[in-house]
């Protein structure tokens, strides 16, 4: 508990001091290894089972803010972790690659801006229609994104059928051969008795 207050500067700053409560660990401690999780583990174990009193652990804050005015510490130094071969090749393709970026969203917010100029003027939806597929696709081109041509819903191939049409044709004939048997049961005299 004590490298803890010493590290979290008695408590008031608990942000990120696994790495520096490991480092303290292991100068304090080398006979002793710990890894950063088994230290914030047994912090909190002791915090949350009550080990120490409520006292007994302001006492400990005591000591260490008054130890730490006493004598100048070292500040330790951050833990930078060592980035693989191939995240500095992804990290420097991002910044060489930032160029075109930045030239597709300016041609973007030049669109959007056109677009929104424009679409105040339209009159009809099927006007502000237009518009807006017009701008997709000149924003797609610009971003050399394939772009298929434009199809209505009424292009469907001459004997192609709508499946909720073909459905809907197919219940409505099941109810007309339904009706027929009911039809002829009740319109003869002597009806068969297997309908």
């Amino acid at each position: 508990m004590r490298a803890y207050y010493t590290v979290t500067n008695a408590g008031r700053d608990c942000i990120q001091y696994r790495a520096r409560l490991h480092e303290l660990w292991n100068h304090t401690r080398p006979d002793l290894p710990m890894d950063p999780h088994q230290l914030s583990d047994q912090v909190r174990s002791i915090l949350r089972r009550n080990a120490l009193s409520r006292a007994e652990l302001e006492q400990l804050k005591v000591e260490v803010g008054t130890q730490m005015n006493k004598e100048p510490t070292d500040p330790i130094e951050p833990v930078i972790p060592m980035t693989p071969p191939r995240r500095r090749s992804t990290i420097y393709q991002l910044t060489r690659n930032e160029h075109i970026y930045m030239q597709q969203k300016k041609n973007v917010e030049l669109v959007n801006s056109y677009v929104a100029v424009k679409i105040t003027e339209s009159v009809s939806l099927l006007e502000t229609s237009h518009l807006v597929y017009c701008a997709a696709t000149t924003v797609a081109i610009l971003l050399d994104l394939p772009v298929r041509p434009f199809t209505h819903c009424q292009d469907l191939k001459p004997d192609q059928e709508p499946p909720w049409r073909k459905r809907l044709l197919k219940t409505i004939n099941k109810i007309r051969t339904d009706i027929s048997y009911i039809h002829i049961y009740l319109t003869t005299r002597n009806p068969s008795k297997n309908v």
